[in-house]
């Protein structure tokens, strides 16, 4: 730890913490210009000249007025340059506050202590009560634990003028931060829900994303390795580290800021700002089991089923309230995997079964179920999806390039995302004379170009459908295919068009006009005797279908037709202009 010398100014490196003397501590909000560690160790004599030292000098007097000989302020007592330094640091910024004797809060943006006669009686709206409780201090990340670790913190003025103490103010600051007084007040918080000490970070900013997890590490009593770069994954960390010690169920019932029917979400939330609608603070939710593995999160959750959802989607009862259950809902994935959908809300439905009179009413029955981190291993086969939420256009050979894209308002070029809300009719797009339409070109020859009505292929998912041929070499042609992907998280038509690579006997598949061994897909002709045991098999399977009524396997041509007709549409292959291929 290092201290400086409130006299001399002087940094004390202390290597005991058992020898740490009285310290005074400053909490304030940063600016452009600050005075650092280099700044002091460089050139003091130079730093104590400029206008931001004015700061310390502050601090370092009111300390000694105070009878304390050494003070802690944030911008010059960390060497940054270290990594390691600042990580330790970080990780005891909690602590570092909470053994300070004092600290001075500096609001910068406050021009005048109270009025006379002003109270705190947590009802003030006048003048000065709004500019105090609207200071810039009250919106960033890190001063959340700056406020609640100190045992004694004075507030002062632009000009450093006394405001109070947290203790004169407290009524105020706790209406104006939703934290309890008794807490503001060195009651333990360790009991409270993960969920409301959340909401209390949820309108804070900081100006690193990382840093809406790091400022938050001391009122979890976590410690963990400072990512710089790692961007919203720092949360997500945060939040593991959590659940290894705590199982807490709140943490769970968080609320997506982005309202949306075809996006796919984990349990866990993205920032404090999803916690900031949690207000149910004396609810039950400490009990159950969950870990994360590698394969998600793996909870026990009652499970019950969405009504009209055909066993898709359930809603998962994450806290059992008694009287009734918080939930969220989920969608199946996998055999027993699960999204969260709808995580603009968490729903709240009645337990018909509550007896308010039993001395015990008995848990929903509940099983273990896997909520992956990511969803990229997930595809779906279905033609249509209301969660869709658009196409991506995944792989495109190096000479074709995308002329143009109906509806062109929802396309991005940068991400090759179509981005649609699906879980409307996509009547308007197909009755349309443009419909939903993507337009490729090569580049060598712009005059050719291939349409691809997306709707028509949303019909047939997984099958290659032949476009065209090239004009440059009639050997290559190109392939197409839509498949139902997770992309990021949301559910896509994921379109894919490869080279079709004629050869004797057959044909390759390939992102690559000459690939590697292992890096294609190959194809032979059938001979007549595979042919004729092909189509045997088709009206084999097909006999079935016709007795029931089912759909079956998507094979539109009557068995009448012609051979050709039927090699056309075999499993996983189709042609679309008139080149018939073969059998795997």
């Amino acid at each position: 730890m290092r201290l400086l010398n409130a006299r001399t100014l002087q940094f004390l490196e202390i290597d005991d913490p058992r020898t740490i003397p009285k310290y005074a501590i400053l909490s304030h909000t940063w600016t452009d210009k600050e005075i650092v560690f280099s700044d002091l160790k460089s050139s003091p004599q130079l730093a104590h000249q400029r206008p931001e030292f004015t700061k310390v000098k502050f601090t370092a007097q009111q300390a000694l007025d105070d009878g304390l000989d050494y003070i802690w302020v944030d911008t010059c007592n960390i060497d940054k340059s270290s990594s390691a330094e600042l990580s330790e640091t970080i990780n005891s910024m909690f602590m570092l506050y909470k053994k300070a004797e004092v600290c001075y809060v500096y609001l910068a943006d406050v021009t005048e202590p109270p009025p006379a006669g002003w109270t705190d009686d947590g009802q003030n709206d006048d003048a000065w009560t709004e500019t105090f409780t609207n200071a810039r201090w009250f919106n960033r990340g890190w001063t959340l634990q700056e406020l609640i670790a100190p045992r004694n913190a004075v507030f002062y003025t632009m000009d450093w003028r006394r405001i109070g103490t947290k203790r004169e103010l407290c009524q105020t600051i706790a209406r104006r931060t939703d934290i309890p007084s008794t807490i503001l007040l060195g009651g333990d918080f360790g009991r409270t829900l993960v969920a409301e000490r959340m909401n209390w970070a949820a309108k804070r900013r900081t100006t690193r994303v990382e840093d809406q997890a790091y400022c938050l590490l001391g009122l979890f009593d976590i410690n963990m390795p400072l990512l710089y770069g790692e961007g919203e994954r720092a949360f997500l960390r945060l939040q593991h580290e959590i659940i290894k010690n705590n199982n807490d169920r709140s943490i769970f019932l968080w609320i997506a800021i982005e309202k949306s029917r075809t996006s796919f979400r984990n349990l866990f939330a993205r920032a404090p700002a999803e916690f900031a609608s949690f207000h149910d603070y004396d609810l039950e939710a400490k009990y159950g089991r969950f870990e994360v593995t590698q394969s998600g999160l793996e909870i026990d959750l009652p499970l019950t089923e969405v009504p009209g959802s055909r066993g898709r989607e359930f809603f998962g009862i994450v806290v059992d309230a008694g009287r009734g259950y918080h939930c969220v809902r989920l969608r199946k994935i996998g055999p027993n995997e699960y999204a969260r959908v709808d995580a603009d809300e968490v729903f709240r439905i009645l337990n018909p079964d509550y007896n308010p009179f039993a001395r015990e009413n008995l848990h929903a029955h509940s099983q273990w179920i896997t909520v992956p981190n990511r969803f990229d291993n997930f595809s779906y086969q279905s033609y249509m999806d209301y969660r869709l939420g658009g196409f991506y256009v995944e792989c495109c050979p190096i000479e074709l390039q995308i002329h143009s894209v109906v509806p062109s308002y929802a396309w991005d070029q940068e991400t090759k995302i179509l981005e649609l809300d699906c879980s409307k009719s996509l009547k308007p797009f197909e009755e349309g004379e443009d419909g939903l339409k993507i337009v490729f070109g090569e580049v060598s020859h712009p005059e050719t170009t291939f349409e691809v009505k997306l709707i028509d292929y949303m019909r047939r998912p997984n099958e290659w459908t032949r476009i065209g041929s090239s004009p440059s070499n009639e050997k290559y042609g190109y392939m197409l295919r839509i498949t139902k992907r997770f992309v990021g998280d949301k559910l896509m038509n994921v379109v894919r068009i490869d080279y079709q690579i004629e050869e004797e006997g057959g044909m390759k598949i390939s992102s690559e006009k000459n690939p590697l061994p292992g890096r294609y897909i190959s194809y032979r002709n059938p001979s007549k005797e595979e042919h004729a045991r092909l189509l045997e098999t088709l009206a084999r399977e097909r006999e079935p279908d016709r007795a029931t009524g089912s759909g079956g396997v998507v094979i539109e041509e009557d068995l009448s037709g012609s051979e050709d007709d039927h090699v056309a549409h075999m499993p996983d292959i189709s042609t679309g202009d008139g080149d018939r291929q073969g059998d795997p």
